[in-house]
Formats: C-alpha cells, structure tokens, sequence
C-alpha cells in the first residue's frame, strides 16, 4: 500500500477528531477515513446513515455520492472518484466569473434535491443545539432540503466526472431542515467573495464551529483561521 494523502483533523474536539488517507493498493486508489480516537467512532459511523439517507435526497442522476467499499469499527473506505474537482474550476474564474459560478450552482441544488419552503416551522431542539437559533427564525418562509441536510457543498467537496457531480465528503448531514441559502453563505464566505445575505448565517456558522466542532484548547487558533480562510473547511 502506498501512501498519497493524509489530513488530520486534530484542532477538533474529540468526537470530531477524523483523519483521511488517500492511498493506492493494486494500482488502485481509495480513500479512507478513520477516527482518530475512541470518540470520534460514533461521528465517523454516521457516515453510512448519512450516505444512505443523502442518496435518497437526490431527485436525478446529476448526482451521485462516492461509494462505500468497506467499513470496520475505526475506519470507512470509499471509491476514489478520478476527476474534476469543481474547486479548481472554480479558482480558475475571475471574481465575477466565481459569483455566477455559484449562483448557477444554487440552481442546480435546488433542482437536484428534495427541496421545499416552510410556512410554520415546527420547533426543533437539534437546531436550537447545533446552532443556537430557533427553528422559526431560521427556517420560517425558506426554501430548505427536506429532511436531510448536508451543509458541506463546498466545491472541494465536489468531483465532476461524465457531467456527474460526485459528492466525496457529507461529513456535515443533519437529520432536519436546513435552508439552501445558508448553502450558499457557506460558498461566499469560504470563498471570500462579497456577502449580502442575513447576518444569522454567520452568526449560526460561528456558534456550530466554534461551540461544537473545535476542540476549545484551539479556539484561538481557529478562530483566526476561520476568519482568513477556512469557514465551513475544518
């Protein structure tokens, strides 16, 4: 076996703490992903759940999910997709090329999902814990995915193979409504392009990373990362 990649997630608390190797084996590659520590396994278990139930989301064949290979109590391993990180579409756009990337993006989330608009949200205490807003003032007349929400569309996230949109990383996937224009916040402000849109989103994106991901003794550390370059990506 032969090594290409390794990211850990050390800066995170510990039932978040999850590496990824990128490694070849008969001259094929996989990608694996592993707790990091006895915590972590629950988040990294839910991994599957969250694959089955996002795959159940989607409403074409635009999209797809990479595969689950094989999973053992610390580690789950799936496909590695050979092709076009949307990423590095992206990075090769001006400015406004890179707005109306996105924006086009949008469009096709909201026709490739299970979407629908919420008229009187039902109180949810998981929204309240995760991001420390009410279900009425985060949801009330938007358009959210319905039931599953997976908050990691980030581009790198993203493999374009065929005109096939790979989802390679759903780590973030909530059981609930969530609305697709925090989706786009999260693009806007990890790419560092200019954002007019609620300022809740950002209020909600600091409480989840900041109270429940990062692991408090790296708080500072993370917190000016966050700021610079990396919301959404740790």
């Amino acid at each position: 076996m032969k090594i290409i990649y390794v990211k850990n997630n050390n800066n995170r608390a510990k039932e978040y703490q999850i590496g990824t190797i990128i490694y070849e084996k008969n001259a094929t590659l996989y990608v694996e992903k592993r707790a990091l520590c006895m915590e972590a396994i629950p988040h990294l278990m839910k991994m599957i759940t969250s694959h089955h139930k996002l795959s159940e989301s989607i409403v074409s064949s635009n999209f797809k999910l990479a595969k689950i290979l094989k999973n053992d109590e610390m580690s789950i391993t799936f496909e590695y997709i050979d092709g076009i990180s949307l990423e590095q579409e992206f990075n090769y756009l001006s400015k406004d090329e890179q707005i109306v990337f996105i924006e086009l993006f949008m469009k096709k989330i909201e026709s490739n999902f299970k979407i629908k608009i919420v008229e009187k949200p039902e109180n949810n205490s998981d929204i309240i814990y995760y991001f420390n807003v009410s279900s009425d003032e985060f949801l009330k007349g938007e358009k959210v995915f319905d039931g599953v929400s997976n908050i990691d569309f980030i581009f790198s996230n993203l493999i374009k193979k065929n005109d096939i949109y790979y989802i390679i990383d759903y780590e973030w996937v909530f059981d609930f409504d969530l609305p697709i224009e925090y989706i786009k916040y999260r693009l806007y402000a990890y790419y560092q392009l200019p954002i007019n849109m609620k300022s809740i989103y950002k209020e909600i994106e600091e409480y989840f990373f900041s109270h429940k991901v990062t692991n408090k003794q790296a708080f500072y550390q993370y917190s000016s990362r966050y700021k610079l370059k990396n919301l959404g990506k740790i």
